[in-house]
């Protein structure tokens, strides 16, 4: 499988190939670490690994959930990468979100990922024999538009990611910074980025990216994007803050009843004070009234 990947440098070829291996089902996994781990130790990107990815997603609805699983445990591991496979993978993924390979929200129901998943693969079958059997770009486009593809995979990932000064380290930052350049490269520009982040049925599922539980991670998150210079992806999060102040700190507890009596004790011991201080200023102001009356005789 690893000279199979490692020594092609055709998406198509290498993928017919590993079909033709048969690999055991519950394999998928180490299929999709040995395209990781070649992807990761090389120098540069390979946009060959991305295509790899993609058509073994769409020809078995295992590599969909591995690929997804893989995605979190890579950013998980994000402290142990190395500069160049901090860029590598995230692109890799980056590519596989663009392409709606694996997916951007999360299911709250597992059992309904595999239904859906079922009901869609022999659509992406169909698809990937369209794709890979035509070589007229304007028939292939025909045949995909008459398919009516939906606009859409319901999709996973996002959600894994936390964007705090307490859930990141610098090595997982690199990671996401990396993941969002490549995405805005890969979709064309920002403003197709910001409307797969604002798509309505999907904002629910970024919530880490966007935090609003308090103003400390509301402004890292604000502070974070700026910094990569994607700040105009939190504008809604900039309006959230301004129209959300800071809240008042809480009003201290009611003071006990020992405690009222304590403060009641001391307000009496320093008034007590007081008076015998005027006390002791008016008997020497009288002294002294005394002596300069007895000068003046």
């Amino acid at each position: 499988m690893f000279l199979t990947i490692d020594l092609n440098h055709s998406a198509e070829k290498c993928t017919r190939k590993l079909v033709r291996m048969n690999i055991p089902s519950g394999q998928e996994m180490e299929v999709c670490q040995i395209i990781l781990n070649n992807c990761a130790q090389k120098r540069r990107y390979d946009p060959f690994f991305g295509l790899l990815g993609q058509r073994l997603c769409l020809l078995k609805t295992e590599y969909i959930e591995c690929f997804e699983k893989a995605f979190q445990d890579q950013y998980d591991l994000a402290h142990h990468l190395e500069n160049v496979k901090l860029k590598n993978v995230p692109k890799f993924f980056a590519y596989m979100l663009v392409t709606n390979s694996i997916s951007w929200s999360v299911y709250e129901n597992q059992q309904s990922i595999g239904q859906i998943n079922t009901n869609l693969l022999a659509l992406f079958r169909t698809m990937f024999l369209t794709i890979d059997l035509n070589h007229s770009t304007e028939k292939c486009t025909r045949k995909l538009v008459r398919m009516n593809i939906p606009s859409g995979q319901e999709m996973e990932v996002l959600r894994c990611i936390c964007l705090t000064e307490e859930d990141t380290t610098s090595s997982s930052r690199v990671y996401i910074k990396s993941l969002f350049l490549e995405l805005v490269k890969s979709l064309g520009g920002f403003n197709e980025l910001n409307n797969c982040l604002t798509d309505p049925t999907l904002t629910e599922y970024f919530q880490g990216l966007f935090p609003r539980d308090n103003p400390k991670n509301t402004k890292f998150s604000i502070n974070f994007f700026a910094s990569i210079g994607l700040d105009g992806l939190t504008n809604e999060l900039q309006e959230f803050l301004r129209t959300n102040p800071t809240p008042t700190p809480p009003v201290p507890a009611a003071l006990s009843i020992k405690e009222k009596e304590d403060d009641h004790e001391n307000q009496g011991h320093i008034e007590a004070l007081h008076r015998e201080l005027q006390i002791q200023q008016q008997n020497k102001q009288d002294k002294k009234n005394k002596k300069n009356s007895h000068h003046m005789v």
